[in-house]
């Protein structure tokens, strides 16, 4: 997006294109802490040093970006109000070049690091300790906890490489770097002119997420109104965020839009397409040239950046199970931390994270009741969003609700039906609301659940019926079913087995002894026997027919007959699991019941061992499934069995039976 130069109205400092020495010459410089961290990776480091290649043999200037800054009254230093990342990896290339023979490149210390003991370039609060002692300083092994510091450390590794190899003379690159880049500088003069530059630069050059323009905005809105509390408040808290964001795996603009939009729906308004545009939304709530309520204004907006560093806390705790058990110091430790275990392992979260926030932002109050509402929202999340549900069309279908929970529940505290004239009933349901906010929340979750997910859908959820094309293996929740599975298997013999090992990724698995990485496998093989039962037939892709197991990194699975394909997986089980070590069973009970009615070794009589194999694991897995998410009013179960055999011969569409059905 090119500058406007008639509507902004920003004088330039100089027609000509200036360089490097022209802009840096007598004066020191600060990059606003409104600005972004240090952002700039290894395409744009790439494209500044094809730059510099193309032009080593050229005398004229070569443009290469705008600069725009803005002395500031109260310092000595000048205010980079755009250019920041250009100007900062320069003076980092400089260094580098600096370090290569500092005797020889003695101007650069002078001219671009130090001057009259000070640094040159002072960068934001985020980074400006670490671009100092690392970078500048060549201090090592400082902790580097967000990506600013990161990108910082990698530009200053990529500039060293290039310096080691690089045929470009040193003496004639500093030529380069200090006198043929050329930049058109501007500086605006009154605050209004910063104010619109500031609108132009948040929407040009590299995106910034949704985040970082809203700390940007904060900090121009505290300076527009002179209160210095806040925009202290934004600095020192925002780098809390940060790192409990890259302890979360927020690293980059997509996922910190999602991180901000889950906050704004919990403190803000549960409408989800505001939550879309949470900057836009916040700049029309906080206009700054409105004057109306400045106090109370500023004061929502320090409550919600609180609110945002405490979500941000919470986010960790969700992605990042050791964190939560290094720094949350609260009541109910065990309880939460099985919770959040079981919430990690789901492979889809967006519909209740919101739920989740508000939920932990009373952890400390409540922690009883947050821990029994946190187990119950695991249920929910799992009959609702996990399971190929039924009765759910979309993976957002009724996501409008949890957000309005979420909303509702965070504005809530010390609510109670007793001392509330109007009576309140539950969106599904419609059951009055009897308690204070948990039990109203409790009670939501319950209906929820029986109204989208009762019992019949649950198992219709969990089983084929002819005609449906769903195949289990391609089911994103079929890792976390099986180990929650496992662990139930294991829990029956006092073994302890941990859940989060379906969390290993395959590229990061241990291959020296073995594949850390648990897979699913068929158990009658996708390809066995294809000519006469193909691969999508109906036994091959139901839940029964998987298997979660950890093989040898150099096996190959094979699709051999359901006996050889059983002793195989047994054979080569890395970890003992109980699922696989099982199938023997499974299997001996499958041919004892085909061999009592078919006698000949046909392609039938492998695929009545497969069907009853299947039959035989799915009645388990089903039976498992309902006990271990159930509610507590959900006593008992009209499941009966499944039987494929007695659905042939009964023309049923569907294979299960429930128990007021005989």
């Amino acid at each position: 997006m090119a500058y406007n130069l008639i509507a902004i109205n920003i004088p330039i400092m100089i027609k000509d294109l200036l360089t490097l020495n022209d802009i840096v010459s007598d004066k020191l410089f600060k990059i606003p802490d409104y600005q972004r961290g240090y952002s700039w990776g290894k395409r744009q480091l790439t494209d500044l040093i094809k730059d510099i290649d193309h032009i080593q043999d050229k005398s004229h200037k070569h443009y290469t970006g705008t600069i725009v800054i803005t002395s500031n009254s109260l310092t000595n230093r000048y205010d980079v109000v755009d250019g920041q990342q250009r100007l900062t990896t320069l003076i980092i290339l400089l260094k580098c070049l600096y370090s290569t023979n500092e005797t020889k490149f003695k101007e650069i210390e002078s001219k671009f690091l130090y001057r009259d003991g000070e640094y040159v370039l002072e960068t934001n609060k985020e980074t400006n300790f670490f671009f100092k002692e690392s970078v500048i300083e060549d201090k090592k092994h400082l902790e580097i906890k967000i990506k600013s510091l990161a990108n910082l450390k990698n530009a200053k590794a990529f500039f060293n490489e290039w310096l080691s190899k690089t045929n470009i003379p040193h003496e004639k690159l500093l030529q380069i770097i200090t006198n043929q880049l050329g930049f058109i500088c501007f500086s605006p003069q009154n605050t209004n002119e910063i104010g619109i530059m500031f609108e132009v630069i948040n929407n040009r050059g590299k995106e910034l997420s949704e985040l970082e323009k809203i700390k940007n905005y904060f900090i121009y809105y505290a300076t527009i109104h002179n209160n210095k509390k806040l925009k202290n408040q934004v600095n020192d808290i925002w780098g809390i965020i940060l790192e409990f964001l890259n302890s979360a795996g927020i690293t980059n603009n997509e996922a910190e839009n999602r991180y901000l939009r889950n906050c704004y729906i919990v403190y803000y308004s549960s409408n989800k397409s505001k939550s879309w545009d949470v900057y836009d939304e916040l700049k029309n709530r906080y206009r700054p040239e409105s004057t109306e309520k400045i106090d109370e204004k500023i004061e929502e907006i320090s409550s919600f950046i609180d609110f945002i560093c405490q979500a941000a806390k919470h986010y960790a705790y969700f992605r990042d199970g050791s964190l939560f058990n290094q720094k949350y110091d609260g009541p109910n430790k065990p309880q939460i931390a099985e919770a959040l275990s079981r919430l990690r392992c789901h492979p889809v979260n967006a519909s209740i994270l919101p739920l989740y926030l508000a939920l932990m932002s009373r952890v400390y109050d409540s922690p009883n009741e947050v821990s029994q509402l946190l187990g119950k929202l695991e249920i929910l999340n799992f009959r609702i969003y996990v399971i190929p549900n039924k009765r759910v069309a979309r993976a957002d279908s009724k996501q409008g609700d949890l957000f309005w929970w979420a909303h509702d529940f965070y504005w809530s505290e010390d609510w109670d039906s007793e001392s509330d004239d109007d009576q309140y009933f539950t969106s599904f349901g419609n059951k009055e609301v009897h308690g204070n906010e948990f039990d109203w929340l409790n009670l939501e979750f319950d209906e929820c659940i029986k109204t989208l997910c009762p019992e019949t859908t649950f198992i219709e959820s969990l089983t084929i019926d002819d005609g449906e094309s769903i195949d289990y293996y391609h089911w994103n929740g079929i890792r976390y079913l099986l180990a929650s599975y496992e662990e139930h298997l294991h829990l029956q013999k006092n073994e302890s087995w941990d859940i989060e090992k379906i969390l290993i990724k395959r590229k990061d698995a241990e291959d020296d002894k073995g594949n850390d990485y648990l897979s699913i496998e068929h158990i009658w093989a996708s390809k066995n026997r294809a000519d006469h039962f193909s691969s999508d037939i109906r036994e091959k892709r139901r839940l029964g027919n998987f298997v979660l197991l950890g093989l040898k990194s150099n096996i190959q699975l094979k699709n051999d007959d359901i006996q050889n394909k059983v002793k195989y997986l047994i054979e080569n089980n890395l970890y003992s699991m109980r699922q696989v070590v099982d199938l023997s069973d499974y299997l001996n009970q499958s041919i004892t019941y085909v061999d009592s009615w078919r006698q000949k070794k046909t392609n039938r009589y492998f695929a009545d061992i497969a069907t009853s194999l299947i039959d035989k694991r799915e009645i388990d897995l089903v039976n498992f499934a309902l006990s271990r998410w159930k509610l507590p009013s959900e006593s008992s179960t009209n499941f009966d069995t499944i039987n494929s055999f007695s659905a042939w011969d009964e023309k049923r569409s569907s294979y299960f039976y429930l128990k007021d059905n005989e």
